[in-house]
């Protein structure tokens, strides 16, 4: 079932997105030197645009773009480990059957070991932003009644709200 997506899961999903697409490049160009070529390779080869489609998914289906969500290190590293370890048997698979996604694999695994690094750290950074009030906004709920309680006490209750 598919939900909506919170504006703060937006910031997940672009900082995600941009470890994705830009992990690949920096090691290409850390393993020769040239960025010119790492940028013309890495953004028109068909695996980047399927990486980022194949981990992006991952990363929804562990649930790593709840906002609501306590990003404990122990717990995220679990899911963010698990989540690349599927995006990356379900990139491997897809190279060894179509022969134009493939990467080398010192390439490949360097690669997913930076953005699992990149992605668990900005999971962390989220987590000490929002803990400490950022972008905090008060709520104002106008009643008394049981509805306007609820209410209340759900905004009180819900971490991160």
């Amino acid at each position: 079932m598919f939900h909506p997506m919170a504006r703060r899961g937006w910031l997940l999903l672009v900082a995600d997105s941009a470890a994705i697409l830009f992990a690949p490049q920096l090691i290409s160009y850390g393993r020769g030197g040239d960025w010119n070529w790492a940028y013309q390779y890495f953004m028109t080869h068909p695996m980047t645009f399927l990486s980022a489609a194949v981990f992006l998914t991952c990363f929804y289906v562990f649930d790593l773009y709840d906002p609501h969500k306590y990003f404990k290190p122990m717990a995220t590293a679990t899911d963010v480990l698990s989540s690349v370890l599927l995006g990356a048997f379900v990139l491997a698979a897809v190279s060894y059957l179509d022969r134009s996604f493939l990467v080398a694999r010192s390439s490949f695994v360097l690669s997913a070991f930076v953005f699992a690094l990149v992605i668990f750290c900005v999971r962390m950074v989220y987590d000490a932003l929002f803990k400490t009030g950022f972008l905090k906004t008060k709520a104002l709920v106008i009643g008394t009644g049981t509805l306007g309680q609820a209410i209340a006490q759900m905004i009180q209750t819900t971490p991160y709200s």
